[in-house]
This record gives structure tokens, C-alpha cells and sequence, in this order.
């Protein structure tokens, strides 16, 4: 995030990863409300709202000094293609925010141990 943001020091985003499949669905509406949405905190060391600890997902710092955050999980079916939909949004209409950059996104397999 930029020195100079507004609008995510202190509330959640809903944040969400869903497989489309080869019908190509793009509805994002019927996307949202089928998906189950993970509520994630940009900077760590916030109280925010009280949750299940499970729910709350904070940014980890990487070795490579990126910071990451897990958005949700999704499965892949042998021999399925299809589009993979990532969402995060603002909890809370009509807040106005700004200065968000998503240099990167790295998609990896959840190992099975």
C-alpha cells in the first residue's frame, strides 16, 4: 500500500477466489453471492472488528519481502479448464478508499501434507 492511503488501515475486505468453469459464467453478481467470501485485514497488528480468529486473515511478511495475503481456495477437477474469478472488496458501501496497488498475484498449489 501507498504511504498516503485511505480507507484500509482499519476495516476488513471481503475477499474471495471461485473456479468459473468451462460454461463461462460471468454474472458477477451470481459469482459473489455463490462464493464463500473471506474477510481479510491489510495491516497487521489491528483489532478491527471482534471474529473467530479463523475468519481473519492477515498479511504475512515473505522472504522476499513481499507481503501476502491468503484470498481463498478453489478446486480444479482432472481434466477441468475454465476461468479462476478473484475478488476484494470494500466491506462498507459507499466509503470512499485509495491508494491500493496489486503489483502481483501468485496463484501456487495447496500442498497436500
Amino acid at each position: 500500500m501507498r504511504s498516503r492511503n485511505n480507507g484500509f488501515d482499519y476495516l476488513p475486505l471481503d475477499a474471495f477466489v471461485s473456479f468459473v468453469g468451462e460454461r463461462g459464467d460471468r454474472d458477477e453478481d451470481a459469482i459473489i453471492h455463490e462464493t464463500e467470501m473471506n474477510i481479510v485485514y491489510l495491516k497487521r497488528g489491528l483489532s478491527g472488528p471482534k471474529m473467530r480468529a479463523s475468519t481473519r486473515l492477515l498479511p504475512q511478511k515473505r522472504i522476499d519481502k513481499w507481503m501476502e495475503v491468503e484470498l481463498g481456495e478453489f478446486f480444479i477437477g482432472k481434466g477441468d479448464s475454465g476461468e479462476v474469478v478473484m475478488g476484494l472488496m470494500a466491506g462498507e458501501q459507499g466509503r470512499r478508499k485509495s491508494g491500493i496497488i496489486i503489483e502481483g498475484i501468485e496463484i501456487r498449489p495447496k500442498s497436500n501434507s
